[in-house]
C-alpha cells in the first residue's frame, strides 16, 4: 500500500492510493474525538483532575477556616433549640435540663461536624488535589446535620418505648442520609434504596442500644427526715409554692404530691447503659406541719438530690465534687444540702 502523505499547513490530503478517502486537492479538517467530547455529565465527575504541582497550603487552610465557621454556627444554632426544647418540657418528658440538653447537642453537631471538615482537609492533603471552599461548607453543613440528628434522637430516646426508640431510630437514619447526599451530591440526587436501608440499619442499632441498656433505678429517700409525718399537703399547695415562693427555681421534673411514701420527699431517677440520668419523678408526702416554709425545704431538698445525680453523671462536663457527693452517702449529701437551703433561706430573709 503506498504511503500517504498529510500536510496540516494547507488542510490538502494527498494519498497513493485512488479510490479510498477524499479526492486529490480535497480539503478536510480531522478532529480528535476528545477534543469536542461532551463531560458535563454527572458520571464525570469523579474523573480524576491533574495533581496541582505547588500545592496552595493557605488556601486550605482558609477552606477548612470557612468549614468550622460553618460547624460553630450550626453548633450554637442547634444547642439553643435544643435547650429551648428542654425548657419547653419537649424532650424526655421534660426531665432533662436545659443546659444539658444544649450541651449534649452542641457537643454531638460540633464532633461530627468537626470529622466531616478533617475528612475532607486529609483527603485533600493526601492526594494533592485542592477543593474548593464550596466543598468545605457543604462537608461542614453535611456532617452538622448529621450530628444534630444524632444528638437529638439521643436525648429524645431516653425513657422511650422500644416502639419509639425503632421509629426515631430510623427517622435519624432516613434524614440524615438523605440530608447528606442532598448537600454533598453536586446534582442532588438521592439515592433513596441507600437512604432507606441507612435508616433500617439505624433502627437496628438503636434497638440494640435500648435492649441491652437496662436503666438502673435509683429512689433517693432522706432516712436522716424519715421521721413521723402526720401533715397532708395537696397538690394545689405545691403548686403555690412553685408559682410564688420558689418561681425562679427550674426543677428537673415537676413535683407532685404522694401521700404513700414514707418521707418527706423521694426523687427518683434511672442511669442508662451510656451512663446518663434521667430524672423519673420528685415526689412529696406527708409534711411534719403545713407551714410553707416546711415546703418549700422539702421541694428544694428534693430538686437539690436531682441537680446533684445530674451532674455527677454529666459525660460532656464531669465535675469530681458532685461525684464524691453521689457516692457520699445521705449523711454528706444531706449535710451540703441543708447548708444549701439554709443559705437560700437567709438570702430571701425567711427565718
Amino acid at each position: 500500500m503506498a504511503a500517504e502523505i498529510c500536510s496540516r499547513k494547507s488542510g490538502t490530503v494527498h494519498r497513493g492510493r485512488r479510490g479510498y478517502g477524499p479526492e486529490p486537492g480535497e480539503k478536510v479538517t480531522y478532529y480528535l474525538a476528545w477534543e469536542h467530547a461532551d463531560l458535563s455529565h454527572p458520571s464525570n465527575r469523579y474523573r480524576d483532575e491533574p495533581e496541582q504541582k505547588n500545592y496552595d497550603w493557605a488556601q486550605w487552610r482558609l477552606n477548612i477556616a470557612a468549614g468550622m465557621v460553618v460547624v460553630g454556627s450550626v453548633t450554637i444554632l442547634g444547642a439553643v433549640v435544643a435547650g429551648a426544647a428542654a425548657g419547653a418540657g419537649m424532650i424526655a418528658a421534660g426531665n432533662i435540663s436545659a443546659g444539658s440538653a444544649a450541651s449534649s447537642v452542641g457537643g454531638a453537631v460540633f464532633l461530627t461536624g468537626s470529622l466531616y471538615v478533617a475528612e475532607q482537609a486529609v483527603s485533600d492533603a493526601v492526594s494533592g488535589r485542592l477543593g474548593d471552599t464550596e466543598k468545605y461548607v457543604r462537608k461542614a453543613l453535611a456532617g452538622s446535620v448529621v450530628g444534630f440528628l444524632t444528638g437529638a434522637s439521643g436525648l429524645m430516646m431516653q425513657g422511650a418505648s422500644l416502639g419509639k426508640v425503632l421509629s426515631m431510630g430510623f427517622g435519624e437514619g432516613l434524614l440524615g442520609s438523605t440530608a447528606e447526599q442532598g448537600l454533598l451530591n453536586e446534582d442532588g440526587e438521592i439515592n433513596w434504596a441507600l437512604a432507606i436501608g441507612d435508616g433500617m440499619f439505624s433502627a437496628v442499632m438503636a434497638g440494640l442500644v435500648w435492649k441491652g441498656g437496662n436503666v438502673e433505678t435509683v429512689k433517693r429517700e432522706s432516712p436522716a427526715r424519715r421521721i413521723d409525718s402526720r401533715v397532708s399537703v395537696t397538690q394545689k399547695d405545691i403548686d403555690n409554692v412553685l408559682e410564688n415562693e420558689l418561681a425562679g427555681v427550674k426543677f428537673s421534673s415537676h413535683p407532685t404530691y404522694n401521700g404513700r411514701i414514707k418521707d418527706y420527699g423521694r426523687t427518683d431517677y434511672s442511669i442508662d447503659r451510656l451512663g446518663r440520668v434521667n430524672i423519673k419523678n420528685i415526689l412529696i408526702g406527708k409534711q411534719r406541719n403545713k407551714s410553707v416554709k416546711e415546703l418549700m425545704d422539702t421541694l428544694l431538698h428534693e430538686e437539690l438530690e436531682a441537680r446533684i445525680a445530674l451532674r455527677s453523671h454529666d459525660i460532656l462536663h464531669p465535675n469530681k465534687f458532685y461525684e464524691y457527693l453521689d457516692q457520699a452517702g445521705d449523711k454528706k449529701r444531706h449535710e451540703y444540702i441543708n447548708k444549701i437551703i439554709t443559705r437560700f433561706f437567709k438570702g430571701k430573709g425567711i427565718e
